[in-house]
């Protein structure tokens, strides 16, 4: 079914506030009839993430425009051409309708904010709700350093068939940011290690490993044995995950994580020859 586009004064461009209300009420009610292309509101928002303990910062005016998801098909396609078979369902016994999300900087960037579902007395919002992926796309923004591998021997000198002891500094910590008006706080800890041995080998864990101590059995180690003299370049990469709460809410998954990788170490692979003493 051909379906055609019913375009609001909203759509695109920059509207008073006292229009843009009802705009986004009358193209809701379109999109309900199978008829809408896309939907633009916009307000005064948060849009630039906020790092660490700030989170006042400068408001802009942003747009966000809401584009059905189609079953098939690819949307809009020139002007006023609704290409689109049909609207993805969504929400309780599918009654919803599910709508991709874009924001409009005032600087002329747009940036995808993921998905959203409306039910059919609901009407796509001025500024959009904070959703588990706008949240996991923050997430992946936010600044984590690099892990520096730790090697025991110390020097940047190990010998074949001793085990070598590889571990890293990696700690959980916590960021505030300001997101579409909203206070996120997000707990973010290391997940996993992936161990680069540069030898060929890596292999992952849980932990990120200690420092030799006097005493420990070797198993209380992360360790790797290399069986040939050769020069090699370690690293460790690891893995964040989170969780967060908007505006003191109660803590939620975010559902996805990010990988870093390591800074690389330079490793002198030798052997040991015997000697006699007297």
């Amino acid at each position: 079914m051909l379906l055609v586009s019913a375009v609001s004064a909203c759509l695109w461009v920059l509207c008073p506030t006292s229009v843009r209300a009802d705009a986004c009420q009358q193209d809701a009610d379109a999109a309900g009839q199978g008829i809408l292309a896309q939907v633009e509101c916009h307000s005064p928002s948060t849009h630039v993430l906020q790092d660490a303990e700030s989170v006042s910062d400068s408001i802009a005016e942003t747009t966000y425009s809401y584009e059905p998801a189609c079953v098939r098909g690819e949307g809009i396609q020139g002007e006023g051409f609704y290409g689109c078979d049909g609207q993805i369902k969504c929400g309780k016994k599918d009654k919803g309708k599910l709508f991709h999300v874009w924001a409009h900087d005032p600087t002329g960037s747009d940036e995808y904010l993921g998905e959203q579902c409306f039910e059919p007395d609901e009407a796509p919002a001025p500024t959009p709700q904070v959703t588990q992926a706008l949240v996991l796309r923050a997430f992946q923004r936010i600044p984590v350093p690099a892990s520096e591998v730790s090697i025991q021997p110390p020097g940047g000198k190990t010998l074949v068939n001793l085990e070598t002891i590889f571990s890293t500094e990696a700690a959980e910590f916590t960021r505030t940011i300001g997101l579409l008006g909203h206070r996120v706080d997000l707990e973010i800890w290391p997940s996993r290690f992936e161990w680069v041995t540069g030898d060929g080998a890596s292999f992952a864990t849980d932990w990120a490993g200690r420092p030799w101590e006097k005493g420990l059995p070797m198993g209380e180690y992360i360790t790797h044995l290399y069986d040939d003299t050769a020069d090699v370049t370690t690293r460790v990469d690891t893995t964040w995950a989170a969780r967060y709460r908007v505006d003191g809410g109660s803590w939620q998954d975010v559902g996805g994580t990010v990988t870093i990788d390591g800074e690389p170490f330079d490793l002198a692979v030798l052997s040991a020859a015997p000697h006699l003493v007297g």
